[in-house]
């Protein structure tokens, strides 16, 4: 079985999506066992070229295409569903992987929780961390969501697709803090490129610019998501939130 499923969106970035990849690869304690599922948007032509470029190196990438979408969490979480692997990363393209052994590292983690916690539905968060400055740290979410794919399974859900580009990650840490499956493994650290100064956080490439606007376009649509609703699910009805 795949253990891990780094999923992504992908525009604008072909130059540093080779090194996005190999990041995770290369630092993998077990990097057969890791796949690669993108989405690339069907205008962005260098960007499918370097992805079929890069599957010559990367035997379990694939990718989508298929036109722009308006929510970048609704496309991420169709990656989701196709993906193979015991644990869900979302990422962004900017995302490189700074720990070595990362996926070791993770398992041995989420062995120890379900063993001390007595755990038999695999369904689980893994909170990792990363440098991005403009992340608000005592919120406690990870920016890069890691989830169970039976987690995933048992709520329907990847990240709330009414959140069309930032604040997706903090929703749905709420859920799983609620139940109590966060498993911390802030050991893992990754590098956010363009978010790890803040010049870099005012001063946003083309790509970043347009996925801000069109958050702050939709930002009223972001309060359809209730937590609390997944949280029942998982208790049935028995939590006190």
């Amino acid at each position: 079985m795949i253990n891990f499923s780094v999923i992504f969106n992908t525009r604008g970035r072909s130059s540093i999506l080779g090194g996005c990849l190999e990041s995770f690869y290369s630092k993998a304690k077990y990097p057969d066992l890791v796949e690669f599922i993108l989405k690339a948007d069907l205008d962005d032509h260098s960007t499918i070229d370097e992805i079929n470029r890069l599957s010559d190196k990367y035997p379990l990438l694939s990718y989508v295409s298929s036109q722009r979408p308006n929510s970048l969490n609704q496309s991420a979480s169709s990656l989701a569903f196709l993906a193979k692997g015991r644990f869900v990363y979302g990422i962004n393209d900017d995302i490189y992987m700074l720990t070595e052994n990362w996926d070791e590292k993770i398992l041995d983690k989420v062995n120890q929780f379900i063993e001390s916690n007595k755990i038999q539905d695999d369904i689980l968060y893994i909170k990792t961390d990363c440098n991005s400055v403009d992340r608000i740290k005592h919120h406690g979410y990870a920016s890069c969501p890691l989830i169970s794919k039976k987690a995933i399974e048992f709520f329907n859900l990847y990240l709330p697709p009414n959140f069309v580009g930032l604040g997706a990650d903090a929703a749905i840490y709420k859920l799983y803090s609620g139940i109590g499956r966060v498993v911390p493994t802030t050991e893992v650290i990754v590098d956010h490129l363009y978010h790890n100064t803040l010049n870099k956080v005012i001063n946003p490439d083309l790509t970043s610019l347009e996925m801000r606007l069109n958050t702050s376009k939709n930002i009223s649509a972001e309060n359809d998501f209730n937590p609390q609703e997944y949280i029942d699910k998982f208790t049935g009805g028995n939590s006190n939130g």
